[in-house]
């Protein structure tokens, strides 16, 4: 082979517009990922402001019912800390 076939030098011309671009993208994504954490937050925000005042001791010590006043989530919260415990195992 001979050597004028190899390329010297600046080996991507290119360059600064592959800055630019990147640059761009990457501006994008920033934006992108900052609007769906704002919008997680603002769900969560919602979601607490609606839900705080139902959480009541009697709430966390009852067990399921068909009545929404009688209902509770003892037994959800026993299953739970019981999967997390045989888990950590």
């Amino acid at each position: 082979m001979k050597k004028d076939k190899f390329i010297t030098g600046n080996i991507n011309p290119n360059r600064r517009f592959r800055k630019i671009i990147g640059g761009c993208v990457y501006i994008l994504f920033l934006l992108s990922t900052c609007v769906g954490i704002i919008g997680l937050g603002l769900l969560i925000f919602d979601v607490l402001k609606e839900g705080i005042p139902w959480i009541n001791w009697q709430f966390l010590t009852d067990f399921p019912s068909r009545d929404p006043k009688e209902a509770g989530l003892l037994s959800a919260l026993f299953g739970t800390i019981w999967l997390m415990f045989l888990t950590a195992l």
